[in-house]
């Protein structure tokens, strides 16, 4: 596949990923109001926590290791990181649906719903396409399913459905996906043999690194509305519809990182990635500088339309929004790109955790004084703590390979 279908198919995966949701939420808010879509909004941050939980760390170290394995070992990583997924995804459904049904103010059942339905997405693979630099199996595997099942939930709720068809819908799409991808890969029985209880608590044990980064990210970037909803929960509608946009425009974004992801860590030598993870890492700063100021433009337009003329986002929020925007992208290509590259996960897990142990309060301290906005301003501050920890872990890492040189 030539470079330029290859990032052709990157960009259009969150393009197309993004109609997902703009099909459905405006149906949903013009039923159910915005408490029906706090409803939603809380299932839905609450799930992507324990989605993230049920990952177990395979999108943080597993795309490197997709990207240097030949097929055949490939498909075993494949098949193991399926099954451990598996194997933990009771545990983090039902505490996700305990967790969406106790804060959830109306709508409770389909709030549970949409915890349980979302908490599946642990089971994706996409970070294994992310490895093989294949996006076309990414927007079959787990876009498209996403962006068919939503359509049919939004056709259903405008014509009478309940608010319950959408985690349905959610939860058909997030168990069709890894079964797409295992067909992709050309998984078979025989990748599956030998994976004992033994072997597989084995790599559940050996992930705890990752585990550890991306379970102390969950908090801060998963779980704010639900800490809002916890701390304020007449600022949920407004902050639960800033957040999700903001997190469709990210995912927009995200094929940056991942299309140069392979390129990095293809490189000969640490010397090597590092010039590329450098270069990689001036471009996301400036596309994070463009796209902060194209978010503060756009997302007060785009909110009245997705959310169905009900909720519309002040200006401040936006601005605040825009300097989240610029943070995660620089910090995608420092963090996911730079130091995984250079196999400095650790400093991954530390940054994600000093972002957790800060953020976290944080949010819940200013959404207490100020609402969405001061919810917005706890997540600034997590992303400057994650961003000064890794900026500080990839300046030692260079610093160390220049001693070795």
């Amino acid at each position: 596949m030539s470079n330029v279908r290859q990032l052709a198919l990157f960009l259009a995966i969150p393009i197309v990923g993004a109609l997902s949701s703009l099909v459905a939420l405006p149906a949903i808010t013009s039923r159910f109001g915005p408490d029906g879509w706090a409803a939603i909004a809380i299932g839905l941050s609450v799930g992507t926590g324990a989605s993230v939980l049920g990952e177990l760390g395979w999108a943080l170290d597993g795309p490197r290791r997709a990207a240097v394995s030949a097929d055949r070992s490939g498909r075993r990583i494949f098949a193991l990181a399926l099954t451990t997924k598996v194997v933990v995804l009771p545990i983090t459904l039902v505490a996700a649906v305990l967790a969406a049904s106790a804060l959830a103010v109306e709508y409770r059942l389909d709030s549970a719903l949409m915890a349980g339905a979302t908490s599946m997405l642990g089971l994706t693979m996409t970070w294994f396409f992310i490895g093989r630099g294949d996006p076309l199996a990414i927007l079959l595997s787990d876009t498209l399913p996403k962006v068919v099942c939503a359509s049919a939930a939004a056709i259903g709720i405008r014509l009478g459905a309940p608010l319950g068809l959408y985690p349905v819908c959610f939860a058909i799409a997030a168990v069709a996906g890894p079964l797409i991808a295992l067909a992709l890969v050309g998984g078979s029985r025989a990748d599956f043999v030998g994976l004992t209880w033994r072997r597989v608590r084995v790599a559940l044990v050996a992930q705890r690194t990752a585990l550890s980064g991306r379970t102390a990210s969950a908090l801060y970037i998963s779980l704010p509305v639900a800490i809002v909803g916890a701390t304020a929960p007449l600022a949920v509608p407004v902050f639960a519809s800033v957040e999700r946009l903001q997190r469709m425009f990210l995912m927009m974004l995200q094929p940056i990182p991942n299309f140069s992801m392979k390129w990095v860590a293809g490189a000969p030598t640490d010397y090597d990635r590092t010039r590329r993870a450098t270069r990689v890492i001036a471009a996301n700063a400036l596309i994070g500088a463009v796209a902060a100021g194209v978010w503060i433009a756009a997302a007060p337009v785009l909110s009245s339309l997705v959310f169905a003329g009900e909720i519309t986002l002040p200006i401040e929020l936006c601005v605040g929004s825009a300097v989240v925007v610029l943070l995660t992208c620089i910090s995608r290509a420092v963090g996911g790109v730079g130091l995984i590259s250079l196999r400095r996960t650790r400093d991954v897990s530390a940054s994600a955790i000093g972002g957790a142990a800060v953020g976290v309060p944080a949010v819940a301290a200013f959404a207490s004084v100020g609402g969405a906005v001061g919810a917005l301003v706890g997540e600034i501050v997590a992303e400057v703590v994650v961003l000064s920890i890794q900026v500080v872990g990839f300046a030692s890492a260079v610093r160390r390979l220049r001693r070795k040189l």
